[in-house]
């Protein structure tokens, strides 16, 4: 995690300016200047030559100067602005090109360096240019960027890469960009305005294209003249020094009172032993910070040291991260942080990932590996996908492979356990999906032959008990259906029983530390019964198993019928939130249902699932209706702001950091104990301000000691509500945007914060201004999504 801010607020009323980056402004070219005079007047003619046939040129820029700190870099940015200059590519000539190709300064010492990328495009949410990809490269690393990573049409924003300098040769720089692919194609067709064809002839010049100078930048105030264009400010790095370093802990969720261990791994990439400050903090809610370590580490020429040391999680809840921040003699300071939850109940703090296939994980290291990306992406949980061989009667298999009764996906016993091993080491926690209204596999029909008086039907193909043997000796293919025998409700003690055995024999021996139930739509008396019973047979001999629910619930379904389910923090999870990313929707009435839910779910103490499918960019609808990048980046802050837990698919993690933003700010995300304001009044906005059902998403929530807090989500509404826009339309960021919020007479606040996920995951407190019960706050940006958290004393909270 940086402390280096990535943008720089400076917009330019009135004028597009984004574009294709170069070498450095006039002041910064003393090192040059013989060079670059000698030479001006021919990169004048060129210029104007590849400008009539090609469009603007790629600049090149052979040596980006270093800069010694970040205080330096921001004020690098602020005096090429000031300049009034940029270097700009046509986007409207072409589907690719380099923006700038250069290097390091010859001799880069061996160590850490963050290049800053100071770019601009224009204009925004526009079908021409919504495919473009823009490629940031740094020696070996690299960085991709999108349209909508742009807040606002000319405004340039610093996009910082950190990379390795091997020491010996310069480092390759470049800025590139295409928009190429199907979906780049399509679009450029239904706008009629296709850039030249290589094949088909020359481009014509654009006699309004802006007069280049010398070398080869044009003024900010001429952007506007390319209708499509991509800018860039002059190029710099930011020396960060020789050490690498990595922050890990060993769970990504500690339950209160554990131990955990951190460690902070060095690599010395320069040519001499390096001694470096190492200080470790906890960190934790908004305020709390309690050191782990502050020590001194000598690290050798091209190696590594690694600190390790434990931590006590104490009676901290929900989430903190360990921060390790080093530094170097009297360089800068460099930070970086791992990211935790705490939880005793896994739905709490739950981002599920779902699998369907054990028997890859019979190799315990393809176990090791894929939990270990699971846990890197963010997900605290995972879920069966029709594991078990019968998923009402069966969840202890007698063979090593084996088929699951539902489905017929292929999965293994001693993979499975390998895979919940991996996942329980690291605070990982596994459901196991269960049925309510019957059993399926080989298992239930056994049963059926031995207990006839506890079924009442069952539909399979007469040939199914012939066929399954073949498709367990691989002769066939696994069938596609869905074999069933439904239960007797009036005879049920004997099957619940064996339900409920099944359950804990799992647990003990598979590691399941939880069931999900499916299709929980009949939420009849025996329904509701047939669940307490069982729950509380698993109870008596695993009392910390958990429960959740597939289900669609109203106002209509009997109070106590959801307190059966959702008591003792059970989950409830909403499927039908998916189809946003199946079809055409609506974001509105994607959180408009959202929180339909989570104020029922949190009234019975109980928690919210969302399924979740990364729009992925395949074709939804006939007509060239495509999933976008956008519609991943609102369904994933809708999804939180409702206060969801997301299910199956990862949270988009370039645009914002939502998975680890989420876990690190988990309290006032998923925190259920919150409760709607009844009286949103007390909280006022600029009346022209659009912000999505902030009144509703508003949560107060009074703590122990006479304590308070209040959490408002200001989310910035896309262009177009409906989903699948592919010019990915956004509006321009609010800037200093006035919230005034009444407190009940006598309040005393103490602190107010905005918490945001994007670009990074970070927390900024805000100034007060108090008279009386009127507390006014300034908040700096809502770009997309802030999160304001305003915690205050006093004799009672707002209602």
């Amino acid at each position: 995690m940086t402390t280096t801010p990535e943008k720089t607020n400076i917009s330019f009323a009135n004028r597009s300016f984004n574009g294709m980056l170069g070498l450095s402004d006039r002041a910064d070219r003393s090192d040059q200047s013989d060079t670059l005079s000698g030479l001006a007047g021919w990169h004048r003619l060129i210029g104007i030559v590849l400008l009539l046939v090609f469009g603007l040129p790629c600049w090149s820029a052979p040596n980006i100067p270093t800069l010694p700190d970040a205080a330096t870099a921001t004020a690098r940015l602020t005096q090429a602005l000031a300049a009034g200059r940029c270097y700009v590519a046509d986007l409207g000539t072409g589907t690719s090109g380099t923006l700038v190709k250069g290097s390091s300064q010859v001799g880069l010492p061996r160590g850490m360096y963050r290049l800053h990328c100071p770019l601009a495009m224009a204009p925004l949410g526009d079908l021409r240019v919504s495919e473009i990809s823009i490629t940031i490269r740094a020696g070996a690393s690299t960085r991709t960027l999108r349209m909508i990573y742009f807040p606002s049409a000319d405004e340039f924003v610093d996009f910082p890469l950190e990379f390795a300098a091997a020491g010996t040769n310069a480092t390759p720089i470049s800025v590139s960009w295409a928009i190429e692919g199907h979906r780049a194609k399509i679009n450029r067709t239904n706008t009629g305005d296709l850039p030249a064809d290589p094949e088909q002839g020359e481009a014509v010049a654009d006699d309004n294209l802006p007069e280049m100078g010398e070398d080869a930048t044009i003024g900010l105030a001429d952007l506007a003249k390319v209708k499509y264009h991509l800018a860039a400010l002059p190029l710099y790095l930011e020396s960060l020094g020789p050490l690498d370093a990595t922050v890990a802990v060993d769970k990504i969720v500690y339950k209160p009172g554990e131990q955990g261990t951190a460690s902070v791994t060095l690599k010395n990439l320069a040519d001499t032993p390096q001694r470096a400050q190492l200080h470790v903090e906890l960190l934790s809610g908004l305020q709390e910070r309690a050191e782990v370590a502050a020590q001194l580490l000598d690290v050798p020429a091209h190696g590594e040291r690694t600190w390790s040391g434990p931590f006590t999680i104490g009676n901290r809840y929900w989430g903190a991260e360990i921060r390790a921040t080093v530094q170097v003699g009297e360089a800068h300071a460099n930070s970086k942080s791992a990211v935790f939850a705490i939880a005793k109940n896994m739905w709490e703090v739950a981002v599920v990932a779902g699998t369907n296939y054990t028997y890859r994980f019979q190799d315990r290291d393809v176990a090791e590996r894929t939990i270990d990306e699971l846990r890197t992406a963010g997900f605290t949980a995972l879920e069966s996908g029709f594991w078990a061989p019968d998923d009402f009667l069966g969840f202890v298999p007698d063979k090593e492979l084996y088929y699951g009764g539902h489905l017929c996906y292929k999965n293994s016993t001693s993979g499975t356990k390998n895979y919940l091993d991996c996942a329980h080491k690291y605070g990982m926690r596994a459901a196991v999906y269960s049925l309510t209204w019957g059993g399926s596999g080989p298992p239930v029909f056994e049963q059926m032959r031995l207990h006839p008086d506890w079924f009442t039907d069952a539909e399979f193909y007469a040939d199914w008990l012939e066929n399954w043997p073949m498709m367990e000796r691989e002769q066939i293919p696994p069938m596609a259906v869905w074999p069933s025998a439904g239960i007797s409700s009036g005879n049920d003690a004997g099957f619940l029983k064996r339900h409920a055995e099944q359950f804990v024999a799992s647990h003990r021996q598979i590691g399941w530390d939880a069931t999900r139930y499916d299709v929980y739509t009949d939420i009849d008396p025996w329904v509701i019964s047939a669940t307490k019973r069982v729950r509380a047979m698993v109870a008596k001999e695993e009392p910390d198993y958990q429960w959740g629910f597939n289900t669609e619930v109203s106002e209509k379904v009997p109070p106590a019928h959801l307190d059966v389910m959702l008591g003792n923090g059970g989950l409830l999870m909403n499927e039908e939130l998916r189809n946003i990313s199946r079809g055409r929707g609506s974001f509105a009435a994607y959180l408009k249902e959202a929180l339909y839910y989570r104020d029922i779910v949190w009234a019975h103490n109980g928690h919210l699932g969302i399924c979740y499918d990364a729009p992925s960019g395949v074709q939804l609808q006939a007509g060239g209706v495509y999933a976008t990048k956008l519609d991943a980046v609102y369904q994933n802050i809708l999804l939180l702001a409702a206060g969801g837990h997301p299910f199956y698919s990862s949270l988009e993690r370039s645009i914002g950091q939502y998975n680890l933003f989420a876990l690190r700010y988990a309290e006032f995300i998923w925190n259920n104990s919150m409760r709607p304001l009844k009286n949103p009044a007390v909280i006022a906005v600029p009346a022209n301000t659009e912000l999505m059902a902030w009144q509703t998403l508003a949560r107060k929530l009074d703590l122990p000691d006479g304590r308070h807090r209040l959490v408002v989500h200001l989310i910035n509404p896309p262009a177009r509500d409906d989903a699948h826009d592919p010019a990915m339309s956004v509006r321009p960021p609010m800037r200093n945007l006035p919230l005034t919020i009444t407190l009940p007479e006598g309040a005393k606040v103490d602190g107010a914060y905005t918490l945001t996920a994007q670009p990074v995951m970070r927390q900024e407190s805000l100034p007060l201004h108090q008279n009386g019960p009127a507390l006014t706050l300034t908040i700096p940006e809502v770009r997309l999504w802030t999160v304001v958290v305003v915690e205050y004393s006093g004799k009672a909270g707002v209602e």
